[in-house]
């Protein structure tokens, strides 16, 4: 199976402790890296190896650390807070990235019908939405959103609620 990777990032955070950013920035270049390069089995068993692990360790190892890299990744780095601005450029960059897939691929990439479906749900989810907020019975609310699964139910009711206590 494939994975991509999109990793966001601040370059300079105004942070008591700068050892902490300095830590966790390493560690977000180290994952592009390794989503890039990966590990041979002969890399592994070499660091195992190197380790002084017994043959029976390292071959129950090996099969776990093996990583076949070549995956594709962004890392985005930027300055500053992450204002409007800047989150209007991040949403700008995938939206520019989602229609380019979808002309090399020949996908309608903002037209496909489980767009079609979401929208169509979505209209059934707004009536029931509005129903149970309206209801003044807090027994009746409920009976608006028991045509929907267990989890869209929970969150329904969660929404409903916080929304209409403000």
């Amino acid at each position: 199976s494939q994975l991509m990777a999109d990793d966001v990032f601040n370059a300079k955070l105004k942070l008591l402790i700068q050892n902490n950013h300095d830590e966790l920035m390493s560690n977000f270049f180290a994952q592009c890296d390794a989503l890039a390069l990966g590990k041979t089995a002969e890399e592994v068993r070499k660091e195992l190896e190197a380790k002084n692990m017994s043959q029976e360790e390292i071959d129950f190892l090996v099969p776990h650390k093996v990583f076949s890299g070549d995956r594709p990744s962004s890392l985005l780095l930027f300055d500053g807070a992450l204002d409007a601005f800047k989150t209007g450029q991040i949403l700008s960059l995938f939206e520019h990235r989602t229609v380019t897939q979808g002309f090399v691929w020949n996908v309608g990439s903002f037209d496909q019908w489980g767009v079609e479906l979401g929208k169509m749900l979505g209209k059934t989810i707004r009536s029931q939405m509005d129903a149970c907020k309206a209801e003044k019975n807090e027994k009746d609310k409920s009976q608006h959103l028991a045509q929907f699964n267990g989890s869209t139910q929970a969150i329904l009711e969660h929404y409903c609620k916080k929304s209409v206590a403000q």
